[in-house]
């Protein structure tokens, strides 16, 4: 087979381009007598040329590739740093969803503890024991325990809503929109 004289690469010979650096591969016509050497060198030095310039652009073609390598890699490890974020981020959202769920919880066991309050209270008032005032004293510092401690609830879910974990009220009302 017969090579490129460009680039070296074997190619048939009903060719007449190179398929690589599409050089001309037409073959000269055969002439009866000597060629001019003022021609072969001039063709030599064509040649030259282009092997020369087939060298500079697989050079700059190798290190463009070089550099596009680097910035994949450079862009691999960046996808993995957002994969770990948004991976973290998950499991900060599930704890919060969970620490949402719990408080919501506590919030309908103190508010039924409150409704038993009332319930007791309206009873005693009904019957009005002599020892009303004293289970009122008592249940009023119940009272205000369990207000307390609802207090304590609602500042933890304000603080939930202000990082943005809770998007809607106890009653279902959208508190902002993401």
């Amino acid at each position: 087979m017969t090579q490129c004289p460009v680039c070296q690469t074997e190619y048939v010979e009903q060719v007449n381009y190179c398929s690589i650096c599409g050089w001309d591969l037409t073959p000269y016509p055969p002439t009866l007598g000597q060629v001019p050497s003022a021609f072969l060198e001039k063709e030599q030095a064509k040649i030259a040329w282009a092997r020369e310039m087939w060298a500079k652009s697989q050079s700059h073609l190798s290190e463009f590739q070089s550099k596009l390598q680097s910035q994949l890699e450079q862009l691999k490890q960046e996808r993995e740093k957002l994969q770990f974020q948004l991976s973290q981020a998950q499991s900060q959202l599930e704890e919060s969803e969970q620490e949402r769920t719990l408080r919501e919880a506590a919030l309908t066991h103190i508010q039924g503890q409150m409704d038993q309050v009332l319930s007791r209270l309206q009873e005693l008032v009904s019957e009005r024991s002599p020892d009303v005032f004293a289970a009122l004293s008592h249940l009023e510092g119940r009272l205000e325990n369990m207000e307390a401690q609802l207090q304590a609830l609602l500042n933890a879910r304000r603080e939930l809503k202000i990082r943005g974990i809770i998007k809607r009220d106890l009653d279902g009302d959208t508190l902002y929109d993401s």
